[in-house]
């Protein structure tokens, strides 16, 4: 390594060079539930549909409908976030 050469410059370089993976959207599951075809065509703003899971239950991460993790939702700066508590 050139004592000399710029960090970030090292880290460009090593990401151009080394094969990155493609980029992969988790899907994060508060529950689950099944409804009639009646009673999904009557959902309209407002409507409340009931889950399978409690309040304070753990989330499922999925990936490509694979369960890859379990976590509890935190807010982070105003936004949701997952706290891994699993990983499979």
């Amino acid at each position: 390594m050139n004592p000399h050469q710029d960090p970030l410059d090292l880290l460009i370089n090593s990401a151009m060079t080394t094969p990155i993976e493609p980029l992969r959207e988790i899907a994060i599951e508060l529950g689950r539930t099944e409804l009639m075809i009646d009673e999904i065509l009557n959902l309209g703003k407002g409507s409340v549909v009931s889950l399978n899971q409690f309040a304070g239950d753990p989330v499922d991460l999925v990936d490509n409908g694979r369960l890859i993790a379990r976590g509890e939702l935190v807010i982070i700066e105003g936004k949701f976030g997952v706290r891994l508590s699993e990983v499979l």
